[in-house]
């Protein structure tokens, strides 16, 4: 019989998903209070030591929170007090702006009420704001800043009961901008473009075992528009599910990942593993060690262990290693043959 879907449960694991993150993200607003982590820093901030349940919860699954879903919140990380402030005095200072227009009388009835629908428009997004991230999203937070230009500029107009016009000499610095940032946008998305196309075409050359013609696309994927998420997903599973011939062609797309995510489990792990058949298992104990501290899971990163242990003759921590990979999956052939030959 089909079943229905609870939508009050959806809600409900969906706020408590969301204030997992908040208080999770915290920890970072108290320690670094004043400046902040820097924009555009979040993403790394927030997983550089998974200790809260959400952070765990993405480094085992290599998922990469990289917007807050609360766009206000992020500002208080990012930018710290003093930027979270000057947010909040630019709400505040553009409330009353357009408050004032929208009460005055000598304005035109039309202008005002054109104020006033870009005026909701904005309100409604940042209500949105709290919730989710309109105003890190591309397409509505361009719309969010043009609205907040056009309403103002009622408000200028207003106040000067004139139209704004533009010299000739500001004319003509303003064409200049406006062109370089018009072929700025056209490189950037033309870049982006290519770049998911190639990923598009490594996801299906991997789906269908083409490994080589994978490991090529992904690779001109990184290089034509610079790694992201989907790419670190992507060209770790490509090496993982088709190991390179040489140990250093592999080493490089696994530092890529790094450099860009440096707690991808997948990655970490995947080094450990080279660095194991390659006989260095001081190095592949390290990172194995560093797999586990982001993503306690890994039964590979504790088998990995088990073996260097046991070729150590270090048969109780060998030990040790399978049963905790056995605690995470009983069912785990692998764990299963190595606790067997040892307790043999």
């Amino acid at each position: 019989e089909p079943t229905t879907v609870d939508q009050n449960s959806i809600t409900s694991a969906s706020a408590s998903i969301r204030m997992g993150f908040y208080r999770d993200a915290l920890q970072l607003v108290a320690e670094h209070p004043i400046a902040g982590i820097g924009t555009g820093s979040f993403r790394r901030e927030f997983r550089s030591r998974p200790g809260g349940t959400y952070q765990a919860q993405h480094a085992q699954q290599d998922m990469y929170l990289t917007r807050l879903h609360n766009d206000h919140l992020q500002y208080l990380i990012e930018q710290g007090l003093p930027g979270f402030l000057l947010w909040l005095s630019m709400i505040y200072l553009f409330i009353r702006t357009i408050g004032s227009y929208l009460k005055d009388e000598s304005a035109l009835p039309k202008e005002r009420l054109i104020a006033f629908s870009l005026f909701l428009g904005i309100a409604g997004m940042a209500i949105h704001a709290i919730f989710f991230f309109p105003l890190r999203n591309a397409a509505t937070g361009s719309l969010f800043w043009l609205a907040i230009g056009l309403a103002l500029s009622y408000c200028v107009r207003s106040a000067g009961n004139r139209e704004i016009i533009l010299t000739p000499l500001k004319r003509y610095l303003l064409i200049p901008l406006l062109l370089l940032i018009t072929l700025f946008s056209v490189h950037y998305i033309t870049k982006q473009a290519i770049g998911s196309y190639l990923l598009k075409q490594a996801s299906e050359s991997i789906s269908k075992s083409y490994c080589f013609a994978a490991k090529t696309f992904a690779n001109n994927s990184v290089e034509a528009a610079d790694m992201d998420i989907p790419k670190a997903h992507v060209l770790s599973l490509i090496y993982d599910i088709c190991p390179s011939d040489t140990a250093t062609e592999a080493n490089q797309a696994m530092e890529r990942i790094l450099a860009f995510e440096p707690n991808h489990s997948r990655a970490l792990l995947i080094k450990g593993d080279i660095a194991y058949k390659t006989g260095d298992n001081l190095t592949a104990a390290r990172l194995y060690e560093e797999t586990l501290r982001v993503n306690p899971a890994s039964i590979r990163a504790y088998l990995g262990l088990a073996r260097i242990h046991h070729e150590a003759h270090r048969d109780e921590s060998a030990l040790l290693m399978a049963e905790r990979a056995l605690e995470i999956d009983g069912s785990n052939q692998a764990a299963r043959e190595f606790l067997d030959s040892l307790q043999r």
